[in-house]
């Protein structure tokens, strides 16, 4: 259960699946995986969703990567990258200086950019 929305991962899922407008059979072919296992998924009769095909229907329904893993059970805080890494990753065309640039402006507003993940109690609501 997500401890800060008070809700299932199947409950998380079906909220944001109908919220996109996609039935489970689009949701599901966009994510790379089975309507069956989707319904499954919604109606919680799985305890550990696997994880690379649940970040890819978070990412179809717009839900927070986090947030999915949080409300799945996963704990993945310590596993969040820092700034540099992930905006490398994610950014591979992004010039070094502008990487500077990011690092300099978290570091202005007194955010660590070597901290991984959020501080405590910045992801609560």
């Amino acid at each position: 259960m997500n401890e800060i929305h008070n809700e299932t991962i199947g409950q998380l899922l079906r909220r944001a699946r109908e919220r996109s407008g996609l039935s489970l059979r689009q949701a599901a072919a966009e994510a790379g995986m089975g309507k069956t296992q989707l319904a499954a998924w919604e109606r919680d009769e799985v305890d550990s969703p696997e994880l690379g095909n649940l970040l890819r229907l978070a990412a179809v329904l717009g839900i927070d990567a986090t947030e999915a893993c949080a409300a799945a059970g996963y704990d993945i805080a310590g596993a969040l990258p820092t700034l540099q890494p992930y905006f490398r990753r994610k950014y591979p065309e992004l010039p070094e200086a502008a990487l500077k640039q990011i690092t300099a402006i978290t570091e202005k507003y007194g955010i660590d950019p070597n901290h991984a993940g959020p501080r405590p109690g910045e992801d609560e609501q």
